[in-house]
This record gives structure tokens, sequence and C-alpha cells, in this order.
């Protein structure tokens, strides 16, 4: 368990400098840095995002739930925008630069596990 967990923190950080290698909005100095922003992401996104989707709850209610996967994602974006804040080495320029790397990001990643469960 203990394995897959690191291993699982090796390919997001693969996967944030690849994807920030692609978009000129998105800047990672090297691999360390990458590594550290995944960790971050991971750490913003378990404790962060449910306090900004509780304050988000008033919304979700008065959409009926419609824009539940919008706030969500608007959620996902201002946490990379945080993360690339707290750290120098990581950087994202703006709102729509997060957004897209927010994206792709989740599509390497996806990729990369499964290229990853492929080979081993």
């Amino acid at each position: 368990m203990e394995q897959n967990f690191i291993v699982h923190f090796l390919i997001m950080g693969v996967a944030v400098l690849l994807t920030a290698a692609i978009l000129p909005g998105v800047t990672v100095k090297n691999y360390g840095n990458a590594l550290i922003a995944a960790v971050l992401l991971a750490i913003a996104n378990t404790l962060v995002a449910p306090l900004l989707s509780l304050l988000a709850l008033p919304f979700d209610v008065l959409t009926l739930g419609i824009l539940h996967g919008v706030i969500a994602w608007i959620i996902d974006v201002l946490i990379i925008l945080l993360v690339s804040r707290l750290m120098s080495g990581f950087q994202v320029k703006n709102f729509l630069w997060a957004a897209i790397f927010g994206f792709l990001l989740s599509v390497v990643e996806y990729y990369l596990d499964k290229i990853i469960a492929w080979i081993f």
C-alpha cells in the first residue's frame, strides 16, 4: 500500500512536469518542484477543497445542483492557483491557464497511471 502511494506521487510529479512543459502559461523549475507541487495539490484537495465546497453549498442548493460540476471545477482551479502562489518553483499565470492545466493534468496523469499499470 505504501509503495502504491509513493508511486502515485512520483507519477503525479511527472504529470505536473509534463503538463507544465506543454503549456506556456505554466512553469515548473524542475522535477523536485513538480513533486512538491503534486504533494501540495493533494494536500490542498484534501483539506481546502471540502471547506470551499461547504462555502459553495448555498450556490449548489440555489441551482438545485445543476451547477455542481462547474462549482467543483472552479474550486479545483482555485486550488491550483493557491499552490502556485505558495511555491516559487511552480507558477501559473492566471485563471485560464490554471483551468487548462487542471484539465490536462488529469488527462496526463490518467494515461501515465495506465502506462505504469500496463508495464508492471
